[in-house]
């Protein structure tokens, strides 16, 4: 080990598995929230992703007051102040994230919002900016490959400036991300290979970094093992529960692993790539990870 002294940070609680849903509303009830507000897409609920989870809250007594489901792939200053607003005016008191990386980003910034007060979520643009601890706040990811769940980062485009706005802040970090296989079920297999690539991209590149660590490298190691084993089977039969779920596990796990140890070239060409050409991300990491 070359670095003789390293952080590592994972707050965030996981519950996995094939009845992971019905413990959402256990998680809220213990964290004093009664009045969740869903922040989905069309998609999602077009493809009745919803269903479960608001059985689940139903079940337990637990209404869900709001249900936003039209934010962009690409999310805008302009979508988190329209959401912060609903939040606002039916007294919201908790956010459930389900979706893919927009969505769990989106609802990150709303929950800025909400808990700091204002319309400008750009004055909390950068890092260290939050001082204090953010509305209860669950995540259910739709895909296997972002990682939003365990980072404390979201990214939000202000289309008045064309710009991307970054913010960072361990407050950003969900109370607990509900990883179960239900959600990635009826995910296309060209979006099951993009997103397992980005994850095996943060698993790869957290193990190369610089700043990475014997934990971060557990992580890592493990994720890429399980996507290894478990992409080809998923992609030949999608419809594989056991399969889906380790593809699931593995993306947080690479979440978790450059949470703490950083991504590299890949990410940085990456990136570009995707903003010019207006690629997939997942696609763009694939491309790049051979040659890097």
């Amino acid at each position: 080990m070359t670095n003789q002294y390293y952080e590592f940070f994972c707050p965030v609680k996981v519950i996995a598995g094939k009845a992971a849903l019905e413990h959402i509303p256990y998680e809220l009830t213990g964290l004093a929230a009664k009045r969740p507000m869903i922040v989905t897409d069309k998609g999602v609920r077009a493809a009745g992703l919803l269903d479960p989870v608001v059985a689940a809250c139903e079940e337990s007594g637990l209404e869900i007051i709001s249900i936003y489901d039209d934010v962009p792939p690409d999310s805008s200053t302009d979508v988190v102040r329209d959401i912060a607003g609903i939040y606002r005016s039916e007294k919201c008191d908790s956010i459930i994230a389900v979706g893919g990386g927009s969505a769990i980003d989106t609802a990150k910034a709303v929950n800025i919002l909400v808990s700091e007060g204002g319309d400008d979520i750009a004055a909390y643009s950068g890092a260290g900016v939050i001082k204090h601890p953010l509305k209860p706040f669950l995540v259910v990811p739709t895909t296997a490959g972002t990682g939003s769940e365990v980072t404390s980062v979201a990214v939000i485009t202000d289309t008045t400036k064309s710009v991307k706005l970054p913010f960072t802040s361990s407050f950003l970090l969900p109370n607990a991300a509900v990883i179960d296989p239900r959600m990635t079920l009826t995910l296309p297999p060209h979006i099951t290979a993009a997103t397992a690539m980005d994850a095996m991209t943060h698993a790869t590149e957290a193990f190369t970094c610089m700043a990475k660590n014997p934990l971060s490298d557990a992580y890592a190691t493990a994720a890429i093992k399980k996507i290894s084993t478990s992409l080809l089977q998923v992609m030949d039969n999608p419809k594989d529960s056991d399969g889906r779920l380790e593809l699931a596990q593995a993306s947080t796990m690479a979440g978790i692993a450059f949470s703490n140890s950083m991504v590299g070239l890949v990410h940085a060409l990456g990136h570009a790539t995707g903003a010019i050409c207006h690629l997939p991300h997942g696609l763009c990491m694939s491309l790049y990870l051979p040659y890097v």
